[in-house]
């Protein structure tokens, strides 16, 4: 009898072997989620592109179809009414204007944030043949056109905050609207003397085509420790979903390999740089010389900041009241998106 019992054990272990591949395969065949997410494809955006390439997404059923903006305000009718389950963007005077009438788009995790030392180097620049002539400083840029990729954006906060940190008026400066895309052929042209781009903009403006030289001034105007700049939106329908904590539990996977690799150092650069060229192609080999976005690796969302932007707005007129932001920040599926891959945990280099 115990003969049989030594024979029998091996063949159950084989038929468990055999059970659980097929169960394995069984998980295989079973359809991925399909979710369409917006991006502007800007550093912001790594988080995304890394959980993509590196099959995080698929690793927690979804299908992620990544969709090209110009902007964030783009987004939001789509987001509003579930034509687009994920947006990605900055919180902007139309999108509070928009919360004020009752459209539910809710803020579910922070993307990136403002180091306490502008380590990003957010600044404005000013067009070569000014910065030549001798205008330098915010106080220079009297009469003078300034382009920023949307007026519905928190860059318009930093542009008035320079402005009126230079002792000038907001009706010293005109304020250009356009997209980033038209940053170099406006400066080539002279159809504006200063802009304020974004990374890996910033870098092309100024190291590689030499159009614009940075305004080293402007980038007081954007230091406040801790700082929201840019935030993930979802529709109330994908809410609702599972695919909602299995998107950002991928994303905050995304998110924490490239913090390892940009601002840590104990991850792989080489990787993590190699993925965002592939969406970013002017981007230097090793992300070599461009200001990257500092992210945040829990995904907090600092709504003390996002307040503070609005306060800016109401006394510009962008507003005509407040809107109560923190009833718009939903971290419910955070939370469940964290537990599900623990808290960060630094690594040593």
């Amino acid at each position: 009898m115990k003969g049989v019992f030594r024979t029998l054990a091996p063949i159950a272990a084989i038929l468990a072997v055999f059970s659980t591949g097929a169960a394995a395969q069984e998980a295989a065949k079973k359809p991925l989620t399909k979710v369409n997410v917006g991006i502007l494809y800007i550093t912001a955006d790594a988080g995304i592109m890394i959980a993509k390439e590196k099959g995080y997404f698929e690793e927690e059923g979804l299908d992620v179809e990544i969709i090209r903006f110009t902007g964030g305000a783009d987004q939001i009718p789509l987001i509003a009414t579930g034509r687009l389950d994920v947006g990605n963007g900055a919180v902007t005077p139309g999108l509070l204007n928009a919360y004020r009438r009752g459209i539910d788009v809710p803020i579910v995790s922070g993307k990136t944030y403002i180091a306490s030392d502008n380590s990003t180097g957010d600044m404005m620049l000013m067009r070569t043949d000014l910065w030549e002539s001798g205008k330098r400083m915010a106080k220079d840029l009297k009469g003078l056109k300034i382009a920023v990729s949307s007026i519905q954006s928190t860059m318009i906060n930093h542009v008035m905050r320079s402005v009126l940190k230079s002792g000038l008026t907001r009706n010293d400066v005109e304020i250009v609207e356009m997209p980033f895309t038209q940053y170099v052929p406006a400066l080539k042209n002279k159809a504006v003397d200063a802009v304020w781009p974004l990374s890996p903009f910033l870098e092309t403006i100024a190291d590689r085509e030499k159009l614009a030289v940075r305004m080293p001034d402007t980038a007081l105007s954007v230091v406040s420790p801790g700082q929201t700049s840019t935030v993930m939106f979802y529709s109330p329908d994908f809410m609702k979903t599972p695919a909602a904590v299995s998107f950002l539990a991928a994303h905050l996977r995304g998110q924490r390999d490239y913090h390892r690799a940009i601002s840590e150092g104990t991850g792989n650069r080489a990787e993590i740089c190699g993925i965002i060229k592939k969406y970013l192609p002017f981007i230097p080999e090793n992300c070599g010389k461009v200001s990257m976005s500092a992210v945040p690796v829990n995904g907090e969302v600092n709504v003390e900041s996002l307040e503070a932007f609005q306060k800016d707005w109401l006394e510009w007129d962008l507003m005509p009241e407040a809107a109560d932001i923190r009833a718009k920040v939903n971290t419910s599926i955070l939370s469940e998106a964290v537990a599900k891959v623990g808290k960060y945990q630094p690594r040593k280099p």
